[in-house]
C-alpha cells in the first residue's frame, strides 16, 4: 500500500461521518423541527392578530391630557398640515387662553399663522419662537418665553404620537420649572387604529421610536 498517497487522500477531505449515535442524531433533528415549527407559529400569531395589538404600539406615545384653563398656550414645531395650529385656535376660541405661543422656524411657520387668522385669532394674541431647532432646544425657549410673559401654567398642543417625547423633554430641561405644563393632543393627522398600513403614519410612528431612543441616549430623556 501506498501510505505517502493514503496519507494524501485523507488530507484533501474524506467524508467524516458523525459519531453521535442514530437515535441522537434523530432528536436533534426532531429538536430543530420543533424550534422551526415554534416560531414560524409565534410569526403567524402576531401577524394575524397584528390589529388587536399595533394599535397599542402608537397609543403607547399618547399622553395626552385635557385641556383646561391656562395663562397660555403653546404650539409646538413639526405639523406638517396645520392640525396644531387648528387645535391651539379651537382652545383659544373656547377662552381656555388669552395667547398663543406659536414656535416653529419661519419657513414652517407661515401656514400655522394662515391658520391662525383665518380662525380670527387677533395677532396681538399670537406671540411668535422662530429658532426651535429641536424639541430639546424648544423646551428651553418655550420655558424663557413663559417666564417672560409671567405664565403659570401653559397648554402644549403637539400630536398625540409626540405627546410623552415632548413631557419627558420638558420635564429633563427644567426640572425644577414651577410652570404647569398640560400637553394636549392635536386633531389627529391620520388614523392611529391602522398607521401600520400606509403613510404617514407607518413612517412617522416608527420615527418616533427612533427619536425616544435617540433622546435617551444623547440628552437621557427617559419617556417611559
Amino acid at each position: 500500500m501506498d501510505f505517502e498517497g493514503a496519507l494524501r487522500r485523507h488530507s484533501t477531505g474524506t467524508l467524516v461521518r458523525s459519531t453521535l449515535p442514530l437515535s441522537q442524531q434523530r432528536a436533534n433533528r426532531r429538536k430543530l423541527l420543533l424550534l422551526a415549527l415554534f416560531f414560524v407559529s409565534m410569526y403567524l400569531a402576531l401577524y394575524l392578530s397584528r390589529a388587536a395589538w399595533l394599535p397599542h404600539i402608537a397609543g403607547f406615545l399618547d399622553v395626552s391630557q385635557p385641556a383646561h384653563v391656562a395663562d397660555v398656550i403653546v404650539v409646538l414645531g413639526g405639523g406638517d398640515n396645520g392640525n396644531r395650529a387648528q387645535t391651539a385656535a379651537d382652545l383659544y376660541k373656547r377662552k381656555l387662553a388669552a395667547a398663543i405661543i406659536l414656535s416653529d422656524l419661519p419657513d414652517s411657520m407661515a401656514g400655522d399663522l394662515r391658520v391662525l387668522r383665518r380662525a380670527g385669532i387677533p395677532q396681538s394674541a399670537i406671540i411668535l419662537n422662530t429658532n426651535p431647532t429641536t424639541t430639546w432646544t424648544e423646551a428651553d425657549q418655550v420655558f424663557t418665553l413663559l417666564a417672560a410673559h409671567g405664565a403659570k401654567t401653559a397648554l402644549i398642543v403637539t400630536d398625540a404620537y409626540h405627546t410623552r417625547r415632548a413631557r419627558a423633554t420638558y420635564a429633563e430641561v427644567r426640572p425644577d420649572s414651577a410652570i404647569a405644563l398640560t400637553f394636549v393632543a392635536a386633531t389627529d393627522a391620520f388614523s392611529y387604529s391602522g398607521w401600520w398600513q400606509r403613510e404617514p403614519g407607518r413612517g412617522t410612528i416608527l420615527s418616533e421610536y427612533v427619536k425616544t431612543a435617540y433622546y435617551f441616549l444623547r440628552y437621557g430623556v427617559r419617556s417611559w
